[in-house]
């Protein structure tokens, strides 16, 4: 026979029991599952306030406003349009830059016009992704609606970053290849259709109604800050640096890594029928850099150099000569691939002119990528009769 206080307590774990699954049911109903992988929020609005002595270049607040498709950008048009798909990192997500001052928006006037097919740019940068995350973005992207035309595929930096934050010990290939990734670091939202590919507790309702009251009160998705204080920190432990590095780490394993993420992205483009623009990185590393722009740089750490003192960090002799390995690889498979290049760094003045830290675009810097980016397209089809001669 159950003492009373057994039976209390039998009776709190039904009645708990229940109200979970009520609320199961409950927060199905209300948050269902999305219809389609999402790289933001749809609807998410956002609003930086970038301090201009910590960003040179930028002026004023950023609107950041993502669609319904949980793109950055419009609202993808009713009718006929020549759709571009965007991915990349942080210098294509541009965060600090005002909805219609990003490379993509740029981009998309740049090519509209009266005589010209109409144009939609949706952009999927996201801050931190490296080469094996686009892998997954174009592979569950593309497939989905709406149709797109073209990817344009500005990358490297990420890359590179990942590799040098091991330092002198290698890290095993199968971090750094697509092979490995979970759908969840990839994407806010994932369909039903692939929720089996999620931990547990993200497949629940209840989960998904927690998200959204977390992202109603903090958009998290968001990594950056509202007026950019991270670079301010990010500055200092790198004029703290413990050691500075003149010397890159072997990096044959890492590119190697990265040519074949690329030659994934090339395949997947292929097997949907898209254009594929690869764009190289463009940074304001050079080895005569003057000490005052020098100020503004970050990256280039080993270790947790962005939470944790005393880290080393390579110097920007060295950071150029990794960036233009990386630069060069993109090139040589777009090359063998027979895939269009763009050569966005040769571009770029490598100041402040372009860039408010390391690769970051200011105003000038965006606007320089876009129009580097649209002199190619618009000397091809669909925005000129015939190819120009080579990619």
């Amino acid at each position: 026979m159950k003492s009373p206080t057994a039976k209390r307590l039998a009776t709190v774990l039904a009645v708990t029991a229940v109200a979970l699954v009520a609320g199961e049911f409950a927060a199905r109903a209300a948050f269902p599952a999305p219809d389609g992988f999402h790289v933001y929020p749809p609807g998410l609005h956002k609003v930086f306030r970038p301090a201009d002595n910590v960003m040179p270049g930028i002026e004023g607040d950023a609107h950041f406003d993502v669609d319904s498709l949980g793109y950055r950008g419009d609202e993808p048009p009713e009718g006929a349009a020549y759709r571009i798909l965007a991915v990349g990192g942080s210098t294509t997500e541009c965060a600090y830059l005002d909805q219609p001052k990003s490379w993509p928006e740029l981009l998309e006037g740049m090519l509209g016009g009266p005589d010209r097919p109409a144009v939609w740019v949706a952009n999927a940068g996201r801050s931190g992704f490296t080469s094996r995350r686009h892998v997954l973005q174009l592979r569950h992207l593309l497939p989905q609606g709406p149709r797109f035309d073209a990817v344009v595929l500005l990358v490297g930096v990420n890359d590179l970053a990942k590799r040098l934050e091991y330092g002198d010990d290698p890290p095993d290939p199968r971090e750094l290849q697509s092979e490995t990734v979970p759908l969840v670091q990839c994407f806010y939202e994932v369909p039903a259709s692939a929720a089996g590919q999620l931990p547990f507790q993200k497949r629940l309702g209840l989960w998904r109604m927690a998200k959204a009251v977390q992202g109603w009160v903090r958009p998290s998705v968001l990594e950056q800050d509202e007026v950019g204080r991270k670079y301010v920190k990010w500055r200092l432990l790198r004029r703290e640096a413990a050691a500075i590095r003149e010397v890159l780490p072997d990096l044959d394993g890492a590119l190697e890594a990265y040519a074949h993420n690329i030659e994934q992205c090339v395949a997947i483009a292929r097997e949907q029928g898209v254009r594929l623009i690869l764009v190289d990185q463009p940074s304001m590393w050079r080895a005569d850099l003057s000490p005052k722009l020098e100020r503004l740089l970050w990256l280039g750490g080993v270790g947790k150099y962005q939470y944790e003192r005393n880290c080393d960090y390579y110097s920007v002799e060295a950071l150029a000569a990794g960036m233009a390995r990386y630069n060069e690889v993109l090139r040589r498979v777009a090359e063998e691939q027979g895939v269009e290049f763009v050569d966005a760094d040769a571009a770029l003045p490598k100041d402040t002119s372009s860039f408010y830290d390391d690769v970051h675009f200011n105003e000038g810097g965006a606007r320089r990528a876009a129009e580097a980016i649209a002199e190619h397209m618009l000397a091809r089809p669909p925005f000129a009769d015939e190819p120009a001669p080579g990619r």
